[in-house]
């Protein structure tokens, strides 16, 4: 098992987090946790705790199809474990 855990600063719009987890799980990732903050001026924080041992993408590439969607403002990787 590979996890790691992903910050998110989100635009709040409907469908955004719907949109987010199926790059996430395109990707080959497992999702093993999500915690998201209550929207605050339209923004809203998510993390994500991800099992990437199945991943089929390099990391790299995932941050950038991440970061390619309109209403992520910033990707952060928190950190990286067993």
């Amino acid at each position: 098992e590979r996890i790691i855990t992903l910050f998110f600063h989100l635009e709040d719009r409907s469908g955004t987090l719907s949109e987010l987890l199926s790059v996430v799980a395109s990707s080959g990732c497992n999702i093993l946790t999500i915690h998201q903050t209550i929207p605050l001026q339209g923004r809203a924080n998510v993390t994500l705790s991800l099992n990437v041992a199945d991943m089929k993408i390099e990391m790299d590439e995932l941050l950038t199809r991440l970061r390619s969607l309109d209403f992520v403002e910033k990707v952060e990787v928190l950190g990286s474990g067993a």
